[in-house]
């Protein structure tokens, strides 16, 4: 095979690829124009850096655009097509500097991000744990807490996704639900995952809604925050 019929068979493999990860994007065009924009030099070190792990395909994923949309179920389907394996024993390792292989595989993936420029390191605080929490709304608080909070412009960027139900756990069960956050840790940990329809009707009031109803009701104010 020559390096011309070589190169154009690695192209369409790479394009075929990305555009069935996102069948209704342009991402598999994009991915053509990036390949054959290079020389026959730069696209060989682009393939030595494929195969050292040192550069990857890249996919674009805009917010709010449903043909952008990642589906989990077809990625399964592309990755058993290209016999890509997402799921690995892990070594977990504990406090003392000892390991332990994981008996069930997790999913393992390559995932780098593009944040925005409101949203890098020196820009936010990191929360060292969730268990410092205002007495009153039981919601976190503190210097060492306070980053674990969730903003009003967060709320909106997970509703712009679809993440209803991220959005949901974020404002019910890990802002100020202590029953909710209870559950939920108690499920991740004995089964590996959690359902908030399953757990919701035992999670309680929200602390920062009675907190409110408490306030209105000394005013002689009803409400219907609390049901």
């Amino acid at each position: 095979m020559s390096q011309i019929e070589a190169r154009k068979k690695a192209t369409d493999y790479a394009v075929k690829l990305v555009q069935d990860m996102l069948p209704k994007s342009d991402n598999g065009e994009r991915t053509r124009k990036r390949l054959e924009a290079l020389s026959d030099k730069e696209f060989e070190e682009l393939m030595v850096k494929f195969k050292n792990e040192e550069d990857y395909l890249q996919i674009i994923t805009p917010v709010g655009e449903d043909d952008y949309r990642l589906d989990i179920d077809n990625l399964q389907n592309v990755a058993d097509k290209y016999n890509i394996n997402f799921y690995h024993r892990i070594w977990m390792y504990s406090d003392d500097g000892s390991r332990e292989l994981s008996n069930k595989k997790s999913m393992v993936l390559h995932l780098p991000v593009r944040i925005q420029q409101q949203m890098i390191s020196k820009k936010i605080s990191i929360p060292k744990d969730n268990s410092h929490i205002d007495s009153f709304t039981l919601q976190a608080t503190g210097s060492e807490s306070k980053g674990g909070r969730i903003s009003y412009p967060e709320v909106n960027n997970l509703l712009s996704m679809g993440l209803i139900k991220t959005a949901e756990e974020m404002m019910h069960f890990r802002g100020g639900s202590e029953n909710g956050n209870r559950l939920l840790e108690q499920s991740i940990v004995k089964m590996g995952q959690a359902s908030a329809n399953a757990l919701k009707p035992y999670t309680g009031q929200v602390g920062a809604n009675k907190m409110l109803h408490s306030y209105l009701t000394a005013m002689m104010l009803k409400s219907t925050l609390l049901y």
